[in-house]
């Protein structure tokens, strides 16, 4: 029930109705310094990312960026972390909470200088 303002006519609205993450699963993935495609939410559904942590493992401290962009607002980029330094011997979580993502948006990630980590993360679907 909404609220009625005097003088103001009733009108019907109508709500889009999204498929809610249902289903637990993890995965990994190799960043390198190139943007790659972490994760795209498929059609239809709803994605919940619930963590994400890259560590690193190398023998020098590197930049790491994160974002997501979605696919109808011209894969306009989002920023959660731009060239963070994470340090040798430590890790860093891109995702602070629960991001929530809808279909058709990437979450995608990259390393620089060159370097190969592995990133893994859990989220519903």
């Amino acid at each position: 029930m909404g609220i009625l303002l005097k003088g103001v006519p009733r009108t019907r609205h109508r709500t889009r109705r999204l498929t809610m993450a249902e289903t637990f699963k993890n995965a990994k993935k190799v960043l390198t310094d190139t943007v790659s495609d972490v994760y795209t939410v498929p059609a239809g559904t709803t994605a919940i990312i619930i963590g994400c942590q890259v560590t690193n493992v190398d023998t020098v401290a590197r930049n790491l960026t994160f974002s997501w962009s979605d696919a109808s607002d011209s894969n306009t980029e989002t920023y959660l972390a731009d060239l963070i330094i994470v340090p040798v011997a430590s890790s860093f979580e891109p995702v602070g909470g629960k991001l929530i993502l809808e279909a058709g948006i990437n979450f995608e990630g990259l390393v620089v200088p060159e370097a190969v980590w592995k990133l893994p993360f859990l989220f519903l679907n």
